[in-house]
C-alpha cells in the first residue's frame, strides 16, 4: 500500500531486500525508504528540474494536501495549480483528489523523502510552512487541515483557536467523534482559554458516553465559572440538561427543563439557535413521557424549525425521531413511517456514522418492526448497530434492541437475540443505567414466559424493582409504552393461569391509556385483557377485547403487537375468524375490516391456511358517501385533525364536524379511530338501495 502503485518504488524495494535493513522495513514501511529510492529521486527526479521547481517540491511536501492558491502562498509561485496539473498528468508522484483538479496530494513515499531532505537542507523552513498553511487553512474554514498543521508545528494556541471556531458546526452536524479526536490531542490548558469550547466538548463527550473524560472537562468548566462569577459568558445550562438525558436522570432532566427557556437564546448565533432547538426537543421528550402529546408535537416541531435554521442535522433528526415515536404511541404508525422516510436526505444520508443518526435509526427500526417489515428493520440495524449501541439515548436504544432481538427470535436466531440482549445489559451495567438494566431483564423474562419457563420467570421477576419512584405520577417513558414493569407483571400473571388477578391491573392501566390517548398502549392492554379473560373462562369478553385491539391496530397495521404475545394470541385470532366465518351473517364495514386485519396478522404469523375473504362479498355502506365525505375520509386516514382538514379543504371546522357526523353514520362507526381503521375508499362499496 505504501508504494501506492508506483512500479519503480516496488522494484527498488525488491532490490533493498538484499540488506538486513530492507527486510526490517517490511515491518515499518512508512518510516523506511531504501537508499536506492532516495538516490533515485534525488538524482533522477529533482536534479532534472530547475532550482525553483526543486524548491517547490521540497516546500510543498510538508502539506497534507495542497491546492494552487496555498502553494502560491508558500512558494511565491504565480501558477502553482498549473504546475500541479502538469505533474499529475505526467505521472510525477502527484495525484488529484477531485475531478476538478483543485486539490492534490503527493505519493507518500515521495513526500516523506522530500520532507527529510528539506529538514536537512533548511531545518527552520518546515515550521514556517506549517504556520503559513495552518493560518491559510483557518482563514478559509478548513479547520481540520489547520489543526493538523498547527499540531505539526506545536502551535497549541492556534490549534485550540481552530477548534473553538470549528466545534459548533461539528456538534450541530453530529460529528461528535471528531470533537473527541482533537480534544485528545490538544492539552486541556489551551482549551480552557475558550470556555464556550469546553461546553461544546462536553456535548460531544456526553453523547459518546466518555464519562471519565467528561468529568475532567466538567471540573474545568466549574472552575472557570467560579472564577468568572455569575456574569460568566459561557452558559452550561443546556449541556447540563443533556448530561441528565444521557444518564437517564429523568428527575434531573425535568428540573433543568423547568429552568430553561428556549426563547431567550441569541437568534444571531447559530449555536444558540441549536441550543434553543435542543431545549425544545428535551421539553418535547418530557411532554411525551407525561402524555401531553399536543405540547410534545408543538415543541418537537419548534425544535425542527430551530434545527433547520441552524443547519443542524443533529437537531433536525432528533426532532423527527422523537415526533415519529409520538405518532406511533398515538396509533399513527403509517404517518410515523412516512415522516421517517421523508426525512431530508441531506440531514441523514451523510451521517451513517454520526451520533445524530442513532435516534433516527432506532425510531425507524421500531416503526418498521411494528408493521412486520422485518427485512427493512434488520437492514437498517446492520448498518447502524455500532452507533446505536454506543450513543443512542436510553429509550431509543431500548426500543431498537428489543425490536431486533424479537426479530431474531421470529427468524429462529435465538442465539443472536440472546447475544444482543447481553450486549445491551453490559452497556447498562458499565454506564450505570438501572432503567435500561430493568428493561433488558424484563425482555429476557418475556422470552422465558413465552417459552413456558414460568417458575423461573416468577423467581426472577420478584427481584426486579419497579423504578417508579424516579418518575412523576402517570409518566410513561416511551420505551415502556407497551412493555415495562406493569405490562410484564400482567403478562406473567396471565401465563401463570391467574388471569383473574391480571384483569384489575389491566383495567387500571387502560383507564390511564385512554385518558392520555396512548393508542398503542391500549392495543397491547386490550390484547392482554383478551388473553386474561379467555384464561379466566370468559370467552365472550375476551372476543370483545380482541375486537377493540383489532379496531385500534388495523389503521396503523400494528401487526407485531399481536405476534409478540406468542401462540396464545394467534390462537385467539384463529377463534375470532372461525366464529366470524361460521356465523354466515352479512358483515358490516367495520366487521369485515376487523376480520381482514386479523387475517393479515395470522398470515404474518405463518398460521396454517389463513382465511380467504374473496367470496365474502364487499362490505355494504349504509348509504353512499358523498364526494366531500370521501375527501374527508381520505384526510382522516392521513391522521389530520379537524382544523387541518378544514384548512386543506378550505371549509370551516363546524362544516368538517357536520360531514364527520354523517360519515360515521354511513360507515356504521362511532368515532374517528374506527373510521380510520376501516381503510381507504377502495375497500368500500356503495350498496345502498340494492
Amino acid at each position: 500500500n505504501v508504494t501506492e502503485g508506483w512500479p519503480a518504488a516496488i522494484q527498488l524495494y525488491r532490490l533493498s531486500l538484499t540488506h538486513a535493513d530492507g527486510v526490517k522495513s517490511l515491518q515499518d514501511t512508512i518510516s523506511f525508504q531504501p537508499w536506492q529510492l532516495n538516490d533515485y529521486l534525488i538524482d533522477n527526479v529533482l536534479a532534472l528540474y530547475p532550482k525553483e521547481i526543486q524548491t517547490f517540491f521540497l516546500e510543498t511536501s510538508v502539506l497534507s494536501r495542497m491546492c494552487g492558491p496555498l502553494c502560491d502562498e508558500i512558494t511565491g509561485q504565480a501558477d502553482s495549480r498549473g504546475l500541479l496539473i502538469e505533474f499529475e498528468k505526467s505521472g510525477l508522484f502527484v495525484r488529484s483528489l477531485d475531478a476538478k483538479f483543485e486539490w492534490f496530494q503527493y505519493h507518500s513515499l515521495f513526500s516523506e523523502i522530500l520532507k527529510k531532505l528539506l529538514r536537512k537542507m533548511a531545518p527552520a523552513r518546515e515550521g514556517e510552512i506549517h504556520d503559513i498553511a495552518a493560518r491559510w487553512y483557518k482563514s478559509r474554514g478548513y479547520f481540520e487541515d489547520a489543526i493538523i498543521h498547527s499540531l505539526e508545528n506545536r502551535d497549541l494556541t492556534l490549534a485550540a483557536e481552530c477548534m473553538a471556531d470549528w466545534a459548533s458546526q461539528l456538534i450541530m452536524d453530529g460529528n461528535l467523534a471528531t470533537v473527541e479526536k482533537w480534544y485528545d490531542q490538544i492539552p486541556l490548558p489551551y482549551l480552557e482559554k475558550h470556555p464556550e469550547l469546553l461546553i461544546k466538548i462536553a456535548w460531544s463527550l456526553t453523547f459518546l458516553r466518555r464519562y471519565r473524560k467528561l468529568d475532567i472537562v466538567l471540573a474545568a468548566m466549574d472552575r472557570i465559572q467560579a472564577e468568572a462569577g455569575p456574569d460568566g459568558k459561557a452558559d452550561q445550562s443546556v449541556v447540563r440538561a443533556m448530561i441528565c438525558t444521557i444518564n437517564d436522570d429523568i428527575a434531573g432532566m425535568n428540573a433543568h427543563a423547568n429552568k430553561l427557556d428556549e426563547t431567550v437564546f441569541d437568534r444571531t448565533d447559530e449555536f444558540s439557535v441549536f441550543q434553543a432547538g435542543s431545549t425544545s426537543i428535551l421539553k418535547g421528550h418530557l411532554a411525551l413521557f407525561s402524555g401531553d402529546f399536543d405540547r410534545a408535537d408543538s415543541l418537537l416541531q419548534l425544535g425542527r424549525t430551530y434545527g433547520e435554521k441552524a443547519n443542524s442535522p443533529f437537531t433536525v433528526l432528533g426532532s423527527i425521531s422523537t415526533l415519529a415515536v409520538s405518532l406511533m404511541i398515538r396509533g399513527r404508525l403509517s404517518e410515523a413511517l412516512d415522516l421517517l422516510r421523508d426525512a431530508p436526505s441531506d440531514a441523514y444520508l451523510p451521517l451513517d456514522r454520526s451520533v445524530a443518526y442513532a435516534a433516527y435509526a432506532a425510531s425507524y427500526i421500531s416503526a418498521l418492526y411494528e408493521q412486520n417489515d422485518l427485512a427493512s428493520a434488520e437492514k437498517i440495524f446492520d448498518r447502524s448497530r455500532d452507533i446505536i449501541l454506543s450513543s443512542a439515548q436510553v429509550d431509543f436504544l431500548a426500543v431498537a434492541s428489543v425490536a431486533i432481538s424479537r426479530l431474531y427470535d421470529s427468524m429462529g436466531q435465538e442465539n443472536d437475540a440472546a447475544t444482543l440482549l447481553d450486549d445491551i445489559e453490559a452497556i447498562a451495567h458499565s454506564n450505570a443505567i438501572p432503567r435500561l438494566q430493568r428493561l433488558v431483564t424484563w425482555e429476557k423474562l418475556r422470552r422465558r414466559i413465552l417459552a413456558g419457563d414460568i417458575r423461573q420467570a416468577r423467581q426472577e421477576a420478584t427481584r426486579i424493582k419497579t423504578g417508579r419512584s424516579q418518575l412523576p405520577e402517570e409518566w410513561i417513558p416511551f420505551s415502556e409504552d407497551t412493555e415495562g414493569h406493569i405490562v410484564n407483571m400482567i403478562r406473567l400473571l396471565i401465563h401463570e393461569g391467574d388471569g383473574q388477578s391480571a384483569i384489575p391491573l389491566i383495567e387500571m392501566e387502560l383507564k390511564l391509556a385512554v385518558k392520555q390517548r396512548r393508542i398503542r398502549r391500549q392495543i397491547k392492554l386490550s390484547i392482554l385483557d383478551a388473553l386474561a379473560r379467555d384464561g379466566a373462562g370468559d370467552p365472550k369478553r375476551a372476543q370483545k377485547s380482541l375486537d377493540t385491539a383489532l379496531d385500534l391496530a388495523r389503521g396503523g397495521r400494528y401487526i407485531r403487537q399481536f405476534l409478540d404475545e406468542g401462540a396464545r394470541a394467534v390462537e385467539l385470532l384463529k377463534q375470532k375468524l372461525n366464529t366470524t366465518m361460521e356465523n354466515g351473517a352479512p358483515l358490516s364495514v367495520s366487521e369485515r375490516a376487523r376480520a381482514e386485519f386479523a387475517n393479515t396478522v395470522l398470515a404474518a404469523a405463518g398460521a396454517d391456511k389463513p382465511s380467504n375473504f374473496a367470496g365474502w362479498g364487499a362490505p355494504a355502506l349504509l348509504e353512499p358517501l358523498s364526494d366531500r365525505e370521501k375527501e374527508i375520509h381520505t384526510l382522516l386516514l392521513q391522521g389530520l385533525k379537524n382544523r387541518e382538514i378544514a384548512k386543506a379543504l378550505h371549509i370551516s371546522e363546524n362544516t368538517v364536524k357536520f360531514h364527520l357526523k354523517n360519515l360515521f353514520a354511513k360507515l356504521g362507526v362511532t368515532n374517528r379511530f374506527k373510521a380510520i381503521s376501516i381503510g381507504g375508499a377502495d375497500t368500500l362499496v356503495d350498496n345502498a338501495g340494492k
